[in-house]
Formats: structure tokens, C-alpha cells, sequence
């Protein structure tokens, strides 16, 4: 879950330029019941300033499926930011659910194996909490409570608090966005392109479904100068359909620890893998975020080196309201445009405003 080895591998391997689709309007709700769907798990203390400094708080971004009082996640859709993991999506993540009158208690563990191939070291972070159906701080259910830990401790004292934040699916339907190519940080790529991507969840296998428009973008023939010119030659043939995808590039990466991309979303995190009819791809790594640019999850941000910088912000906490992504483009005419970090400038009928997407963008490479 981690291939937050740390921001640097990530950024090699997807050349991600920056990317924000604001949502044009609030996405509707879908049918998905809680505890099942998307969680982002957050230390809200416990983590030591050296986890602090490499990665940021420790969060697990994770789908979670309920039967009777057993809880199971998708290792593959399952990501995370603590210094002890170092390769993507080999999580075990079990736990329960269980009532007791009024009260209800999860329990949910994050295991990751010992990897001899890799040098990964095994350890678990164990949370155990109490379920809030109607929390104040989110616009759904909440788990607040303590974990325990047995990952190195340079990373972690041993235990501490936590707070889990609930995110709706996207609608079977799929949710129009709308939003730019924002101006990259480093490699190249043009900026201020509209883009259009459609949103939707498969019911059954709870990925990601849609579609991805990006007209007008085009090679101008100038590597590492911005900008389009009217006779370029446009980077995808058409409209691309989110699909699984294989590129080897995408190794260790959140949804493709083995090089076949998986689009989907779990807690705060977006990740979709697109392909047009001549088999370019689209990579787009997001979150959700609040309008201030922070994260959309109960007491997580990217914009300190502290488990909780007192962003008391509940605008957006648990939706899909504003969507923040950035972008990776593998084969055809524009193969390598890359970058990220840029500010972007959300695509309104009512309004327009400005967020500086820097930290966050480097913690969300590191952390996917």
C-alpha cells in the first residue's frame, strides 16, 4: 500500500503534472450503506517526528466490506503512509463490527506481511473504536478511538488516537466533473486544458467506472515548454473509457502493485486508470479535499508535519464534493508529460477561487 518510498519513486514512475477536477455540483449520495464502503483510517497522535517528516500522519485509505460482524478489505485497494511500508498494496485488513445496544464497536487491523524480496518488515496497526453514526465533524459516520502498533519505533510510540471518516461510493450512474490540466511543477505538459471525467462505481465489484474527455489537448511539438498550438497533434484519439490497464510502469503504485492498474477509490483516495481506442493511457491520482485544499477526512492534513494541525474545517469531511488529481500520460504522441503541484482554477457556473496544491501534491505522490 505504500510505494511512498517516498514521493520520488512515485513521481518516476507516473510522471504525474498537476491535475484538479472541482465538482461542478455536490455528487448525490449513492446506495452504498456504512460500515461497508470507503474509509480513511487517520493517527491523530502517536506518530514520532520522523514519520512525521518523511510521510506526514499515518492514514490507511481502505475499502471495507461487512458480513454478519466480520470486516475484510481489498489489499489492492487498500493504501497507506507509514514509514514502515515500503512497497504498495499488500495489506491484510480484517476486523469486526459489533453492536452492543446502543453502542457500537469496530475493530479494524491493517497487517502488512514480512517481504524478504522487498526487506519489508512485517507489522500491524490495530484500531479499536467506537462507531458514530451521525458525527458533527462529517457529513457520515465516523470511528473514533485508539490503536496500538508494533511497527518500528522510530515511526510510532506504540499507540495512540485515531479517526476514521466514511465516504460515500460514487453513483452507479456515473457523476460529471469538470475541471483543467493544471501547470506542471517539473517535466512537461501544457496548462489550463479543459477536462470533463465521468465518475461511477460498479456495483459489484465497487471500481470505478466512466469515462475521461480531454479536448484540445495537444503535443506542441516543444518538450518542457507549456502550451498548445492550433495545428498540434492531440494527445488521445477520442474520449478514453476507465478500464484496468497494464503498463509496468505503474509497479509498486496504489490499484497496480503488479503493473495491471485497477481503477477505484478507497477512503480519501481516487485512482483512476484510463485507455483510449489507440491504447494511450491516463493516469489521474487524487482526493477529496475541503475547500481550504485540505483533506477531506476528520482531522487529516497535508499541509503540516503534525498528527493534527487543528484544522477544525467539516466542509466536505466525508464527501465527494471537490476532487483534487494529478496526472500521468504513458504512450501516444504526448507519452511523458509530467509534473504536478501547480495551482488550478475550478470550473463554475457560480463561482471561481484558487488553491495552492503544492504540499498536498507532494504528500499525495508519497502516499499512493
Amino acid at each position: 500500500m505504500n510505494d511512498k518510498s517516498k514521493g520520488s519513486t512515485a513521481r518516476i514512475l507516473l510522471g504525474l503534472v498537476g491535475f484538479v477536477l472541482p465538482v461542478i455540483f455536490a455528487a448525490p449520495t449513492s446506495a452504498q450503506t456504512a460500515p461497508n464502503g470507503r474509509w480513511e483510517f487517520v493517527v491523530t497522535s502517536g506518530d514520532t517526528q520522523a514519520q512525521l517528516d518523511q510521510v506526514g500522519q499515518v492514514t490507511f485509505s481502505t475499502y471495507l466490506s461487512l458480513s454478519g460482524t466480520v470486516l475484510s478489505g481489498d489489499s489492492q485497494e487498500t493504501t497507506g503512509t507509514s514509514a514502515g511500508e515500503i512497497f504498495c498494496c499488500n495489506d491484510i485488513v480484517t476486523g469486526t463490527f459489533v453492536k452492543h445496544g446502543a453502542v457500537t464497536t469496530a475493530v479494524v487491523e491493517f497487517s502488512v506481511p514480512e517481504d524478504a524480496s522487498t526487506g519489508q518488515t512485517a507489522f500491524n496497526y490495530a484500531f479499536n473504536g467506537t462507531y458514530n453514526v451521525n458525527p458533527t465533524n462529517s457529513n457520515g459516520p465516523t470511528i473514533t478511538g485508539t490503536y496500538t502498533t508494533n511497527v518500528n519505533p522510530a515511526y510510532s510510540n506504540g499507540s495512540g488516537t485515531f479517526v476514521a471518516t466514511w465516504f460515500p461510493d460514487f453513483p452507479a450512474k456515473p457523476q460529471t466533473y469538470l475541471g483543467g490540466l493544471a501547470g506542471p511543477d517539473g517535466g512537461s505538459g501544457p496548462v489550463d486544458v479543459p477536462t470533463m471525467i465521468t465518475l461511477g462505481t460498479d456495483k459489484t465489484s465497487h471500481e470505478l467506472i466512466g469515462t475521461v474527455t480531454v479536448p484540445g489537448l495537444a503535443n506542441n511539438g516543444t518538450v518542457g515548454i507549456p502550451g498548445l498550438t492550433n495545428n498540434g497533434i492531440a494527445c488521445f484519439a477520442g474520449t478514453l473509457t476507465i478500464q484496468h490497464v497494464e503498463n509496468p510502469a505503474l509497479i509498486g503504485v496504489g490499484g497496480a502493485p503488479n503493473g495491471l492498474g485497477v481503477p477505484f477509490a478507497s477512503g480519501v483516495g481516487i485512482t483512476v486508470y484510463a485507455q483510449d481506442s489507440a491504447g494511450t493511457q491516463l493516469s489521474l491520482i487524487g482526493y477529496a479535499v475541503k475547500p481550504n485544499g485540505n483533506s477531506a477526512a476528520v482531522a487529516e492534513s497535508y499541509m503540516t508535519n503534525t498528527d493534527n494541525d487543528g484544522d477544525n474545517t467539516t466542509t466536505n469531511n466525508g464527501t465527494n464534493n471537490e476532487i483534487v488529481f494529478y496526472y500521468g500520460i504513458t504512450g501516444g504522441p504526448c507519452d511523458g508529460f509530467g509534473g504536478g503541484d501547480a495551482p488550478f482554477h475550478p470550473v463554475s457556473k457560480h463561482d471561481k477561487h484558487n488553491h495552492r496544491e503544492h504540499d498536498r501534491g507532494d504528500r499525495e505522490q508519497q502516499r499512493r
